[in-house]
């Protein structure tokens, strides 16, 4: 069994995804105020209220108020979009992005989230280098992808931070460069990221950037693990398993392979089976075992 897991290149590919669907569910609001459906803001919307329509396309996005209707939040988004503002803009990208309420188009996507980036709207500046990053309606660019996230890590898009740390930790658009990447790691940690926390565990394991600290592996490791992040868990449960930076405990371990396993984590579901399979933890238990080991 592995001490630890190391970041791979699919895992980057992965989560680059996952992070900015994760900045979805945001509500369009200049005062953080929740948004509802209601007769006055269509009459306003029907008016070119352009605040009225970007607001009204979200009800309809999340179904706030409303029966959510995709097509009903794109009619609505793009009408706001076309009089230029950013926030429908960026919605407009990530529905042309995703195919909701339209055809699925990468390009689209990429022209509004230009619009909404162009604007300042770290938003669209995250989700634009995304698309640069995995080619996504764009010819790849691995310089063009670290520029949006630059741009949008300096507004304190704490995504885009990491991101940006795990550029430099696999040379990607850049020269790779561990201080760097923990640098930008810690950036988006501080501010409660899950994976700048989950990464920068990682680089504490490994010594990478640093010294090697495995309390602080298991510190940064468990914040992560805390709010949900399958591979924080998985390898929290690693360092219980085999003792690294904390007491060797293996009900522990089960406990958090058990709750990455089932959000579907590979490697969770392979420490799983192998806990099973030699009764660590648990009484020995091949079905058991075999369950997890198909998965």
């Amino acid at each position: 069994m592995r001490y630890f897991i190391n970041v791979n290149k699919k895992h980057i590919v992965c989560v680059v995804i996952v992070f900015i669907v994760a900045g979805l569910y945001v509500y369009y609001t200049r005062s953080n105020k929740k948004i509802h459906y209601s007769y006055e803001l269509l009459q306003k919307a029907e008016q070119d209220d352009v605040d009225a329509q970007v607001k009204l396309g979200i009800c309809y996005y999340y179904g706030e108020g409303v029966k959510q209707d995709y097509v009903q939040a794109v009619k609505w988004l793009n009408k706001a979009a076309k009089q230029g503002n950013d926030w429908a803009q960026f919605k407009l990208g990530v529905c042309f992005y995703y195919g909701q309420g339209v055809k699925q188009n990468h390009k689209q996507a990429v022209i509004w989230y230009s619009k909404a980036a162009e604007q300042g709207l770290d938003s669209a500046q995250a989700k634009l280098g995304v698309c640069y990053y995995h080619g996504k309606g764009v010819k790849r660019n691995y310089k063009q992808a670290i520029k949006w996230w630059q741009r949008a890590a300096e507004k304190g898009h704490t995504n885009a931070q990491w991101a940006i740390g795990m550029c430099y930790y696999y040379g990607k658009g850049v020269k790779r460069n561990y201080e760097q990447a923990v640098k930008w790691c810690q950036k988006a940690a501080e501010q409660g990221n899950d994976l700048g926390q989950d990464s920068l565990g990682k680089r504490y394991h490994n010594g990478e950037g640093g010294e090697k600290d495995y309390e602080q592996a298991v510190k940064r490791c468990r914040k992560a693990a805390e709010q949900g992040n399958a591979y924080a868990q998985d390898n929290l449960g690693i360092c219980y398993d085999c003792a690294k930076g904390i007491k060797q405990d293996y009900k522990q371990a089960i406990k958090w392979y058990q709750k990455a396993a089932e959000q579907g984590n590979g490697s969770a579901q392979l420490h799983l089976g192998v806990c099973y399979h030699f009764g660590k933890g648990v009484d020995t238990d091949y079905k058991q075992a075999v369950k997890w080991y198909q998965k």
